[in-house]
């Protein structure tokens, strides 16, 4: 149950954060402008590709959190994995140096023998 705990603290800080960068890139790079290299990054972040972007590492958080859960509660099998593999992508949540490790413990895991029968003996 550990992983699937850390995972819901780690979702949890991004899902919380996730709308406060998507603000602060919307809003403060916008009025504080920019010069020479940085301007297009400012331009694309302020614009409809930081809120693509920030919006689907928030998207992601939401899955890692729901999936987490899932996995303590040993529900959805597949669900939990999914969550997992998407609390390894790099950069898909504030916290991505935590839930790279715990999303690999929580990988290794869910392939245990005994966790997978785990995961059969609630469903029945």
């Amino acid at each position: 149950k550990w992983p699937a705990i850390l995972m819901m603290i780690t979702a949890g800080i991004s899902c919380l954060a996730q709308p406060m960068v998507i603000l602060s890139e919307s809003f403060v790079f916008a009025a504080l402008g920019s010069e020479g290299e940085m301007e297009e990054w400012v331009a694309w972040a302020s614009g409809g590709g930081g809120l693509v972007y920030f919006g689907s590492c928030l998207i992601s958080s939401i899955i890692v959190l729901v999936g987490a859960w899932k996995m303590k509660n040993l529900r959805g099998y597949g669900f939990s994995v999914t969550a997992m593999v998407f609390g390894i992508l790099p950069c898909m949540s504030i916290c991505c140096s935590f839930s790279f490790f715990i999303g690999i413990w929580g990988l290794v895991v869910l392939n245990n023998a005994d966790v997978k029968a785990a995961f059969r003996s609630a469903r029945g």
